[in-house]
């Protein structure tokens, strides 16, 4: 309809809700690599000061088969579940920094997995509330328009 600008305004008010929640999502993925580069960042720090015999590395198996089980966006549960097995496999055979390097993949895997775990489930939540809070101030709006009494005057 030309002219309406109830339409329009909550056309606008729509968009503007989807932009903020596209800008929540950006703001979220941007954290979580961030976290992800610090993280590498410290055990590569670590790697290198500690000159001591270091514990047995870690392969997150537990955590692994958990994202697995949640079958996850583009399988990345089973991903981190395979760099743990793989893991596990060089700690028995005794190659602990290769048991390392595939614990820390199984790691990031499992952050990733359980991001995309995570975000969806929120946005989603957001975006509903977003839009029953335009639903309501358009219920609000149009109340007002359909409650209008005409006399029979107007109609001549």
């Amino acid at each position: 309809m030309v002219g309406d600008v109830i339409g329009a305004k909550s056309y606008a008010s729509t968009a503007k809700c989807l932009n903020i929640c596209a800008l929540v999502l950006g703001i979220i993925v941007i954290i979580g690599s961030i976290f992800l580069v610090i993280s590498s960042l410290h055990i590569a720090k670590t790697m290198l000061q500690n000159a001591a015999p270091r514990p047995a590395p870690r392969d997150h198996l537990i955590w692994s088969v958990f994202s697995t089980l949640y079958l996850n966006l583009c399988c990345l549960g089973f991903l981190a579940l395979a760099y743990s097995i793989k893991a596990r496999d060089q700690k028995v055979a005794g190659d602990l920094e290769e048991a390392r390097r595939l614990g820390s993949k199984a790691k990031c895997y499992n952050i990733l997995a359980a991001m995309w775990a995570l975000v969806p489930p929120l946005l989603l939540l957001a975006l509903v509330v977003t839009g029953a809070l335009h639903l309501s101030r358009l219920a609000k709006d149009s109340a007002a328009f359909f409650s209008t009494k005409f006399d029979d005057a107007d109609y001549d």
